[in-house]
């Protein structure tokens, strides 16, 4: 993460997601998504965000420490975004 963007690159294949924070109008943890599940008992990593096209778009990832990902991102500007699955506000 670097002060306006989140980074996520994958390995094989290569490849890398760039998503801006100010397009990001949701981040929660969920069990699935699109078919992939979060390791034993952790959930996943979901940030929704306006693709280039201004869809919405989402993506998920298994990630260390799912809570401080959400801070960081909130303490980014990013206040009014969902926190968990199933609670609203941060």
């Amino acid at each position: 993460m670097t002060k306006d963007s989140l980074i996520f690159k994958m390995y094989f294949p290569a490849k890398s997601l760039t998503i801006p924070l100010e397009t990001i109008n949701r981040v929660d943890t969920v069990r699935t998504h699109l078919g992939k599940t979060g390791k034993a008992g952790s959930s996943l990593l979901r940030i929704s965000y306006l693709s280039g096209d201004h869809e919405e778009a989402a993506a998920a990832w298994n990630v260390d420490h799912t809570a401080q990902w959400i801070e960081g991102i909130r303490a980014n500007g990013r206040t009014g975004l969902f926190s968990r699955e199933g609670n609203r506000h941060l």
